[in-house]
C-alpha cells in the first residue's frame, strides 16, 4: 500500500509492478483505498469485437 503522494512520486514504478500482477493499493489519507490493476482488451465496455457488431447492425 502506498499513499497518493507516494504513488504520484513513483507512478511509473507502481504501474510496472501492477503489470507484473502485483497488487497495488493507493490510500488517499483517511479516505477509501483504490486498487491499481492492468486492464485487458476485454475489460473495456466497447472492444473491437463489440464495435464490429455495432457497425454490422447499423449497415
Amino acid at each position: 500500500m502506498t499513499s497518493s503522494w507516494g504513488f504520484r512520486e513513483n507512478q511509473q514504478e507502481y504501474v510496472e509492478r501492477a503489470d507484473q500482477r502485483e497488487q497495488i493499493t493507493v490510500q488517499r489519507g483517511k479516505k477509501k483505498p483504490y486498487a491499481l490493476i492492468p486492464m485487458g482488451e476485454d475489460d473495456f465496455y466497447i472492444n473491437v469485437a463489440m464495435l464490429k457488431r455495432i457497425k454490422e447492425s447499423l449497415a
